[in-house]
């Protein structure tokens, strides 16, 4: 098995340079195309299966997968499909460098791996470790909501493309009802087996815990000591969402992807240092330091007030009215109790109002990055128009999950208007107008 996987592939198009990643079931080569333009390509052989089912299964699953890799910026996309007699590969887009910014492939390329940067850095800040989780588990969400398992979540298999992390080695992954062979890697495999949704959310889990420690999975659930006040309350705040990912028994587990991804979002939103760019996090900036000043200078002047009333014959005339005393007394207590309650529920339906995902500060920042690189395919000398046309259906659906109406109906007019005219592109057009119908409705309300 050694001998074949090291064999150089030959495949027409392809100049097959050198084997940059090996997997259990294929290899990733780095490639030339004839015209000269890198790319990855992941060759998946026979000979690594015991019998015919699991190979087919997963070439059938590869080619299902590449429709949805353009549906979400998190997942690796699949640029081409093929087979041959012994084998199946696709092709994909290189990984960025892990040094440098322009990549050398044929001397010292390496891919940026997560598993790479943790290799480098030990671990990752913990908003920048929940940036990545929040941006995959989106990513995860379509492959579950499609019926797809992934079963290999690590982070050898988190690349970055382009700045973005991205979920990888998709040769593992089934449809959640299919039988499949036993795949995964130990430390983030759940103790039931990779067989469920609620098995990556374990693997995704163990993901974020490996990133904010710098400990191995089994380590877990030891705390790690960190230097930094700040660090150590983060830490503190999303463990809880750690323990509800990891739990040894599904049934304890989150029950989707969007709900961890939910929790996670409203942890880093809460505890973050700035407030989020939103409508939501302006009124909390203005509202909230209002309302202090308010109740300050409403305490002071009852305070006056008070001693005032001591003061006068009016209080001295109550006091022969015990229970009219007693009464105001009383009403006066109760809006010491219910103020400040009010104020606190006001305060908290703001923050909620922060939380939710279409105000999450980790949207926009995606939506930004989204935008640059399709910027960047447009400044091509020539623009690569398969990558203009990622770009744009990419940054159409992160403005979609966005809330961004009228930038999502602007990106998905100029696809209608690119792809229509090229053939094979009817049910991609069809898709593109069902969205913009939906647009519609929507902002119609």
């Amino acid at each position: 098995m050694t001998n074949e996987s090291h064999q150089r592939p030959d495949i027409s198009d392809f100049e097959f340079i050198r084997l940059i990643g090996s997997g259990s079931y294929g290899d990733v080569w780095l490639a030339r195309t004839e015209s000269g333009t890198y790319r990855a390509v992941k060759l998946v052989r026979r000979g690594r299966f015991e019998n015919d089912a699991p190979f087919e299964r997963e070439f059938g699953a590869i080619r299902v997968y590449g429709d949805l890799s353009l549906a979400h910026p998190a997942l690796v996309d699949i640029l081409h499909v093929g087979r041959t007699e012994n084998a199946y590969h696709y092709v994909m887009y290189l990984a960025d460098p892990l040094e440098g910014t322009e990549p050398a492939p044929a001397q010292s390329y390496r891919p940026r791996t997560l598993s790479a940067v943790l290799a480098e850095k030990g671990r990752l800040p913990i908003r920048e470790a929940v940036e990545v989780v929040v941006h995959l588990l989106s990513g995860l969400a379509v492959l579950h909501n499609a019926g797809r398992l992934h079963r290999d979540i690590k982070p050898g298999n988190v690349l970055y493309r382009k700045g973005q992390p991205v979920l990888a080695d998709v040769g593992l992954m089934k449809m959640a009802d299919e039988e499949a062979s036993y795949v995964g890697t130990p430390g983030y495999l759940p103790p039931e087996g990779p067989e469920s949704p609620a098995a990556d959310i374990y693997a995704m889990g163990m993901l974020l815990y490996v990133m904010v420690s710098g400990f191995k999975p089994k380590d877990y659930p030891s705390a790690p000591t960190l230097d930094e006040l700040g660090e150590q309350r983060l830490f503190a705040s999303i463990n809880g969402i750690l323990e509800k990912a990891c739990a040894p028994v599904p049934g304890k587990r989150y029950a989707s992807a969007e709900e961890m991804r939910a929790d996670l979002v409203d942890c880093a939103e809460l505890e973050s240092g700035t407030e989020p760019e939103s409508s939501g996090s302006a009124r909390a900036r203005t509202t909230l330091p209002w309302l202090r000043c308010v109740g300050i200078a409403l305490t002071n002047r009852m305070r006056a007030l008070y001693r005032e009333f001591v003061r006068s014959r009016a209080f001295k005339a109550l006091r022969r009215h015990p229970e009219l005393l007693k009464t105001l007394f009383a009403l006066a207590m109760l809006a010491l109790v219910v103020v400040p309650y009010a104020l606190d529920a006001y305060r908290h339906q703001d923050r909620s109002a922060i939380a939710r995902d279409e105000s999450s500060p980790l949207r926009p920042k995606q939506v930004a990055s989204a935008f640059k690189a399709y910027q960047q395919e447009l400044q091509r000398q020539p623009p690569d128009m398969a990558e203009v046309i990622i770009s744009m259906r990419k940054l159409a659906n992160l403005c979609l999950e966005e809330g961004l109406y009228a930038e999502a109906r602007l990106y998905l007019q100029g696809l209608v208007t690119a792809l229509d005219p090229m053939p094979g592109m009817e049910k991609v057009v069809e898709e593109m107008r069902g969205r913009l119908r939906d647009i519609e409705r929507v902002a119609g309300r």
